[in-house]
């Protein structure tokens, strides 16, 4: 499908970086064994959609630090509803995620998982997902 075709279609163009984005949430959904539409759903079940969505929009985040917040949550659309995810939504799961890694405040679970997400991106598709600590985020 050419450029022209996507937009009468209402879809937005295919870049590098949004093809960056979408490996990143595959690569949350299929480690933490879920799916990528739960994962950008409204759904809340702690395992199944809210720490891939978390660890997604992290990564998204670390990847492209001058991406907007806002544009960060338009990846995260629900099929069922077609709303995005709010800016504060972003901020809460940037501050979620550094506090499970730095602080220790959730399981070694969460924090394997992340490992493997960050070491597959890098494996699979050559993502460097950068050391940048998101301080203006934490609390």
């Amino acid at each position: 499908m050419n450029g022209m075709n996507r937009h009468l279609l209402g879809l937005k163009p295919i870049t590098e970086q949004s093809k960056v984005i979408d490996n990143i949430i595959n690569e949350c959904a299929e480690v933490f064994e879920t799916s990528a539409d739960i994962i950008k759903g409204t759904t809340r079940h702690r395992w199944e959609s809210v720490y891939p969505r978390q660890c997604a929009m992290y990564l998204i985040k670390k990847k492209y630090p001058k991406l907007p917040l806002e544009e960060v949550g338009k990846e995260f659309k629900g099929w069922r509803t077609r709303k995005t995810k709010n800016h504060a939504t972003v901020i809460h799961a940037i501050k979620s995620v550094d506090n499970l890694l730095n602080f220790n405040w959730g399981d070694n679970i969460f924090i394997d998982k992340y490992d493997n997400v960050v070491r597959n991106l890098d494996i699979k598709f050559g993502i460097n997902i950068n050391n940048t600590i998101l301080a203006e985020y934490s609390y």
